[in-house]
This record gives C-alpha cells, sequence and structure tokens, in this order.
C-alpha cells in the first residue's frame, strides 16, 4: 500500500513536470528544481501537502499562459531579470521554504508548521499571479512614495495586481480547506483555515513589492533610457548600477517575501487560537 501511494505520487509529480515542459513553464534547470522541491514536500508532507502545491502550480500556470502575447506582458518580461519561463533558481526562490518547512513538519507535527507552510504557498501563488496580471495594467505605482511606476518593474504595484493577489490568496485558501476536508488532516477551524492563507499571501506579496522597491537592484540602460533589472540589456548594452543593493536579486526578493508569508501565517495562528 505505502509503494503504491509512493508511486502514485511520483507520477503526479511527473506528470505536473511534463505539463511545466510542453507549455515551456519551467527551463529544464526549472524541471530539476520543480522535481526536487514536489518530491521533498510529497516525501515527507504527504498528500495534503503535495496537493497544495499542486493547485500553485496550476493556479499560476494559468495565469502565466494569460494573454502571454500582450505586447505590454512581453515588454515587461523583457525588462524583467528572468523573463517568463522560470528556471533552476526561480523554482528554489519559491518552493525550497516549503520544501524544508515539510521535512521540519516530518520531525515536529506541529500546526504551526503546517500554517506557515500555507503561508508560504499563498505568498508565492499571490506574487505570481499580481505579477502576471499587474503587466496587464496601464497604471502602475510604487507603494513607497506612490509615484508611477512602469508595470512589471520589481517594486510596482497596480490595483489590478492587488485584487488578483487577494483572489490568488483566497483560491489557496480554498484549496487548504477542500484538501483538509478530504484528508480530515488538521482539526482547524474552516473559517481560519482560509482567513489565514488569505491573510498571509496578500501580505507576503505586498512585502515583495516593497523588497522590490527598496533593495532589489535595479539598473539603467543609456541607450534605451530604461531602468531594467538586467545587468546587460535587451538591446546588448551593459547597464549601469542605479539603485537597491547589488547583491540582491529578484530570486533573493521571492525568498524574504516567502519567509514573511510563513511568518505571518504562524503567527497569525498563534493569534487566533490564543497561543
Amino acid at each position: 500500500m505505502i509503494d503504491f501511494v509512493f508511486y502514485a505520487g511520483v507520477i503526479a509529480i511527473l506528470l505536473l513536470a511534463s505539463v511545466a515542459a510542453r507549455y515551456d513553464l519551467l527551463s529544464e534547470g526549472g524541471i530539476a528544481a520543480a522535481l526536487l522541491v514536489g518530491l521533498t514536500i510529497f516525501w515527507f508532507g504527504g498528500w495534503e501537502w503535495f496537493l497544495l502545491l499542486a493547485a500553485f502550480f496550476v493556479i499560476a500556470s494559468v495565469f502565466t499562459k494569460f494573454k502571454a502575447k500582450n505586447r505590454l506582458k512581453k515588454i515587461a518580461m523583457q525588462e524583467s531579470a528572468k523573463g517568463g519561463v522560470r528556471d533552476f533558481w526561480q523554482v528554489g526562490a519559491n518552493g525550497a521554504l516549503g520544501a524544508l518547512i515539510a521535512v521540519i513538519y516530518h520531525f515536529f507535527p506541529l500546526n504551526t508548521f503546517y500554517f506557515a507552510y500555507v503561508g508560504v504557498i499563498a505568498t508565492v501563488t499571490a506574487d505570481t499571479l499580481a505579477t502576471e496580471i499587474g503587466v496587464l495594467s496601464k497604471r502602475a505605482f510604487f507603494l513607497t512614495t506612490f509615484q508611477k511606476a512602469k508595470s512589471g518593474l520589481s517594486g510596482a504595484v497596480s490595483f489590478k495586481g492587488l485584487a488578483v493577489s487577494l483572489l490568488a490568496s483566497v483560491l489557496i485558501g480554498l484549496s487548504a480547506l477542500v484538501i483538509n476536508a478530504f484528508f480530515n488532516f488538521t482539526a482547524i477551524d474552516n473559517f481560519n483555515l482560509v482567513l489565514i492563507p488569505t491573510v498571509a499571501g496578500f501580505f507576503g506579496a505586498l512585502i515583495d513589492s516593497l523588497l522590490g522597491a527598496t533593495i532589489q537592484a535595479k539598473f539603467y540602460c543609456k541607450k534605451c533610457r530604461k531602468i531594467t533589472e538586467r545587468e546587460t540589456h535587451k538591446c546588448g548594452i551593459k547597464t549601469v548600477y542605479r539603485t537597491g543593493w547589488k547583491s540582491v536579486n529578484n530570486d533573493t526578493v521571492n525568498l524574504l517575501a516567502s519567509i514573511s508569508g510563513a511568518v505571518i501565517a504562524a503567527l497569525l495562528y498563534h493569534l487566533l487560537k490564543g497561543f
């Protein structure tokens, strides 16, 4: 029975990886990282944890491909340090913390760690959707100054992006609720099971934007006269460092935001249950 469950999980992970390869969602390195993260979470967390990761994958994939040929979206991806196809480090920044929490939970099965994991998934989902939809908005601004910003630039937010970020967090909360009901995984109040990832995901994504606007490195292309995240611009010209910390890129910001989402979720869980 254990072998059947394990092999079924491995097949499910491989199917998701094949979908990612088929639709160019992940690079070869990204697929390798996704397999590593998926197998770790399934092995140490079981179906309950893996299915929540799968929910993130499905939701993020749909929105990544949504209006992928849109002009605004193409331009934004060109200025981004990574672009649309996620590589090894992007997948690691979004998934490594969740995998680590699954390992910890395996040895210390506390609800605190479960909600920390849910907070991570909610945050990366909210951030992904906010990015994919936010770049379609013609109006964006920095949370730090409320000054006008170019859509798609790290740190910039839009009302469309904020709305879909909240929606993404709710979707992860509802996914956790359905999974919990099916497996009878944790004896947690249903309202809190939805509320916690909703709050953690939304504010985790906001923290991502704040970090992107303040500490993430940005560069300037003298030829194109554009701010970009790339050290070498799409035109082939080496850019000039402008703001942020040189050592902090988008992957670093994503990891820090994931940690924030995990902490917010864990603290909120204890606050609601009265510590």
